[in-house]
C-alpha cells in the first residue's frame, strides 16, 4: 500500500480505537472487537512514541490494550475465547505492566479453539504465557514445545527457535538466538510490506516497533542474558523504564484527542 504520513496513521488508528472500544464498552464480546481494540491501541502507542519520543503515552496505550484483552478473556463466552490473537499480552509486557501481563497469562485459555486459531499460534502464545508466569515445570513446558514442533512438521518458524532457546540452558545461545529472532521478524515484516500485505497504518507504526519483540527481550533478560541496547523493532527508546498504568477500565473511555486537533 502507499506510504502514509505518521500523524495520519495515528489519527486513523485513534479513530478506530474509539469506535471499537465503544463497542466493547457497550457489551460486545466478539473476539474480533477486542483484537481491533488492541491492534489500534498498539498502533497509537507506537505512533506516539515515534512522534513525541516519550514513553508515557506508549505505556498508557499499551496498558489500555492489555486491560481490554484481559476484560475479554474474563467475560467472553467459551466459544469466543482464544489464545493465538492475544497480542494484548505482549502489549502489557512492553508497556511495563507486568502485574497486568501476569493476570492476562493466568486467564489465557489452556485449550486450543479450533474454530478461530491455528495450533501453532495457540501453542506459541500459550508458551509465552506459561514462561511469563513461571509456574509450569520444565517437563510440562517441553511437552508443549514438542507438540508445537510436531505441528510445524519441519516448517521453519523463528518464534519456535527462540522459545526453544528460552527453555534451554545455554545463555550464549539464547543471546544469539534473540538477535536472530529479531532479524527474522524484521525480514518477515519487510517481505509482507513488499507483497502489499500490510495496512498502511501498520507500515507506519508496527513495522518500526514491535511489542512482541520487546516481550522477547524482557523474557530473555529475565532468563539471565544481558541484552543489547538496541535491536531491530526494539530501540532503546521503546524499553519502558517506568510504567504509566491507566485504570483497568480506562480503555472504555479513551479521550478523543485524534479528531479534535489536540
Amino acid at each position: 500500500m502507499p506510504p502514509i504520513f505518521l500523524p495520519l496513521a495515528r489519527k486513523h488508528a485513534g479513530m478506530d480505537l474509539l469506535k471499537y472500544s465503544a463497542r466493547g464498552a457497550a457489551g460486545d464480546l466478539n473476539w474480533r472487537t477486542y483484537v481491533a481494540v488492541c491492534l489500534n491501541a498498539r498502533r497509537v502507542a507506537v505512533a506516539e512514541l515515534l512522534l513525541e519520543g516519550s514513553q508515557t503515552p506508549f505505556s498508557t496505550y499499551t496498558g489500555h490494550s492489555g486491560a481490554a484483552w484481559l476484560h475479554f478473556l474474563q467475560q467472553a463466552p467459551d466459544d469466543q475465547r482464544l489464545t493465538a490473537k492475544g497480542d494484548g499480552l505482549f502489549d502489557a509486557v512492553a508497556g511495563g505492566h507486568l502485574a497486568l501481563a501476569e493476570t492476562i497469562a493466568r486467564h489465557t485459555p489452556s485449550q486450543h479453539n479450533p474454530k478461530f486459531e491455528y495450533e501453532e499460534d495457540y501453542l506459541y502464545i500459550r508458551l509465552v504465557a506459561e514462561i511469563l508466569l513461571g509456574v509450569a515445570d520444565a517437563e510440562a513446558l517441553q511437552d508443549l514445545l514438542t507438540e508445537w514442533e510436531n505441528y510445524l512438521d519441519g516448517t521453519p518458524d523463528f518464534r519456535f527457535d527462540f522459545i526453544a532457546l528460552l527453555l534451554g540452558e545455554d545463555l550464549d545461545e539464547l543471546a544469539e538466538g534473540l538477535a536472530d529472532a529479531c532479524d527474522a521478524m524484521r525480514d518477515w515484516l519487510d517481505e509482507r510490506v513488499e507483497r502489499n500485505l500490510l495496512m498502511a497504518e501498520d507500515e507506519a507504526t508496527l513495522c518500526h516497533i514491535s511489542t512482541e519483540v520487546l516481550t522477547w527481550i524482557f523474557l530473555a533478560e529475565r532468563r539471565g542474558i544481558t541484552p543489547d541496547l538496541d535491536y531491530p523493532l526494539a530501540p532503546s527508546l521503546a524499553r519502558v523504564r517506568k510504567a504509566v498504568t491507566p485504570p483497568l477500565d480506562g480503555w472504555r473511555t479513551i479521550a478523543d484527542v485524534f479528531t479534535s486537533g489536540e
